[in-house]
């Protein structure tokens, strides 16, 4: 379990992180970045439950790596993928096989018995700290950040 890697944000609930070991964690806030944050990994199974990844899915449309265990498919890209393309926690699986779509749709196509084999677009979170001081104790913002409490 690779929990302990994860970071919690300081936008609440944006990527808030019930997982054990959230509250040690860094404080920030990881966006993705479009191309120069993405890479495409094969991953080749050797049966329906060689995946070797947890998932767990944000919003509607966000389907992160959780956790990478020790052995599967994805231990096996890991092990022989070029310098900075191992697939690791807080990752965004964009695609399968070319086709992005909903984080349910995502893992059916991964989980499919009759797949031996499959390209998944990986995206890389990037860190973004913003700094905003407030002239006076009390001030708003001035912004709606669109956040369900």
């Amino acid at each position: 379990d690779c929990s302990k890697e994860l970071p919690r944000t300081n936008a609440a609930g944006l990527l808030s992180y019930p997982f054990p070991g959230a509250d040690e964690l860094e404080e920030g806030k990881y966006v993705f970045a479009e191309l120069d944050t993405s890479f495409a990994a094969t991953l080749d199974f050797l049966g329906p439950d060689d995946l070797g990844m947890a998932f767990e899915k944000f919003d509607d449309d966000l389907l992160l790596v959780r956790s990478v265990k020790g052995s599967g498919a994805v231990a096996r890209w890991n092990s022989f993928c070029p310098e900075g393309q191992k697939i690791a926690c807080l990752d965004r699986i964009a695609a399968v096989n070319g086709v992005s779509g909903m984080p349910l749709d995502l893992l059916s196509m991964m989980h499919d018995e009759l797949l031996k084999s499959a390209q998944v677009t990986i995206q890389r979170p990037v860190m973004k700290n913003i700094d905003i001081k407030r002239k006076e104790k009390g001030e708003s913002l001035g912004i709606d950040l669109g956040l369900n409490p």
